[in-house]
This record gives C-alpha cells, structure tokens and sequence, in this order.
C-alpha cells in the first residue's frame, strides 16, 4: 500500500479489501464485478478490478466485513451501511434483487442506529447491537444463520437470534462470545449451542473447518479438521473438542489450512499447509507445530 500510514483496521475475501484509516475514511481494491468495492461500476473504468486503493464516498467509518462479492460497513454514529451482491439478501435490505449495478455504492441497512459490531460470512452477516441483541441475515441454507430453521431460502431482513442480551463478540462463522465469557456456536445445529463449560473465552477465528479461540489469560484452543495439521497440535488427527496449542498468544489468523499466530511477547507463528509459500517460512514445507517466522519478529 505503498508510503500510506494512518490504516485502523482491514476485511478481505477471496477477491476484494477493504481498510479503514484512522480518519474514519474507506478505502477498497480488488475485484469490483459485483460492485463490491462501493465506488459504483459506471464511467470509464466500469465494474474492472482496482489494483490500489479507492476511496468510498462518505467518512465516519469503523469497522467492514468483505464477503462473497459483497461489503458490509459499520459507521462510528452506530449506522449499518451495505453494497455489493444480493443474490441471498446477503446485504439485509429487504430484497433479493441483484440487477447490477443497483448496489454500487453504500446503502443504509434500516433506520437503527445502535449497531456495535459486525460479522460477515460467505453470503451471510451477523450483527450485534448495543443492547446485546444479536441480529443475522442472509443464506440460511445450512442453518447458519442460529435462527431455528435449516430452510433454502434467503433471509433479506435483519433477524434477531433468539431473546438473549448478553452477546458481546461475534465471529462470522457461526460462533459467539457472552458477557461472561461463555462460547456458542450453531453450525451444526439451527440454534446457538454451547461450546464445553468454559467461561473465559475472548474472541474465536475460524477457518475452512477448522477453529481458533482464545482465552483471556492467553492460552489458545483449535478443533476442527486438521489434514494438514493446521490445529498445531503436532499431528493430523481432527479435534471435536477444543484442544490446547502449546504457548501464550495474544492473535490469531486463520487461512485455508494455515494458521498465523501472534505471541504475547510480539513473535510471529505460523503452520499448516504451505504449498504457496504462504507460512513465510524459508523452507516450504507443511507445519504440524507452531513455527517461528523471524523476520516479523
């Protein structure tokens, strides 16, 4: 991103970026097809991929989630502002129509003005509101979207998640943290479920099946698959239940079969699959273990 500075807070999907600076200012780049970027398809350049940054018209911005050729922003006033593909109502504006073009740019989502914080998935978005309520929309075709239900249809409107107001932290695929520290999931089921009987959950990364979550005292827990051995738990065997990864982390990123962990002591980690080189690690090879990357720390 060349000599820029100032950047908060940064979404990505498979084709598109979106970062916020410190200004409160958007800015996108990647493919642009569907509109996703929000700086519209007309005029010279149509709806061809941004190779830098663009910025999106308006300011005040907090916070993004990029998915499936679709955008989701969340403005510091506590409005929630959308754009991109509507293919599944992944945008919760009331409608599954997709004509192009017709969602360039960002759209208000409703009227409210307490949303806190968002979660965005493939083609579907959870959002957490002041009050603690917890609102998703979008495909539901799995069941996804916690509201009781596995049906085939697309849910345009935010939907609220049951009657609880004690959410606090959301993760786009299928997980969510309380106030007091307890872990849910419903991706296997239609309703939130709890994970185990812990109650000092801080936040949770997941993957393509696999699951990160970390502990306020710093200690970090995986399941999931782990063909790869992308748990870091030094093996290939799959977890049902979450399984301790050796040290003290304070982040955790999670890619398709690859992991990147941040330690409380500001060293870089990484393991999995490393067939691109993606692990950063001067030897491409596949990690079973967390392996330090020198020359981010």
């Amino acid at each position: 991103l060349g000599r820029s500075v100032g950047w908060k807070t940064i979404a990505a999907s498979a084709q598109h970026c979106l970062a916020v600076k410190l200004d409160g200012s958007l800015w996108a780049w990647g493919a642009n097809d569907e509109g996703q970027l929000g700086i519209g398809i007309n005029g010279k350049y149509g709806n061809r991929p941004r190779l830098r940054p663009q910025r999106v018209a308006g300011g005040g911005w907090k916070a993004v989630g990029a998915g499936f050729e679709f955008s989701i922003g969340l403005k510091r006033d506590g409005s929630l502002w959308a754009w991109g593909n509507n293919d599944h109502g992944d945008l919760g504006l009331g409608t599954t129509s997709d004509v192009l073009g017709s969602h360039a740019v960002p759209t208000r989502v409703g009227t409210a003005s307490d949303w806190k914080a968002i979660g965005v998935g493939y083609d579907w978005v959870f959002a957490l509101k002041s009050d603690g309520s917890l609102w998703a929309w979008g495909d539901n075709s799995a069941g996804q979207l916690g509201l009781g239900t596995t049906d085939d249809l697309a849910h345009p409107t935010p939907t609220r998640i049951g009657s609880d107001l004690d959410w606090t932290a959301i993760c786009a695929d299928t997980y969510a943290i309380k106030r007091d520290g307890s872990l849910w999931s419903w991706g296997g089921a239609s309703v939130p479920t709890r994970v185990g009987t812990g109650n000092s959950w801080k936040t949770v990364a997941a993957g393509f099946g696999d699951v990160f979550a970390l502990k306020t005292g710093g200690s970090l827990w995986a399941w999931g698959v782990n063909g790869a051995g992308q748990l870091g738990l030094g093996d290939r065997v799959a977890r049902t239940s979450p399984t301790r990864v050796r040290g003290g982390w304070a982040k955790v990123a999670v890619g398709d079969a690859w992991t990147l962990g941040l330690k409380s002591n500001g060293t870089f980690w990484s393991w999995g699959m490393d067939h691109a080189m993606q692990l950063g690690l001067p030897v491409v090879r596949t990690r079973g273990v967390p392996t330090r990357i020198f020359s981010l720390s």
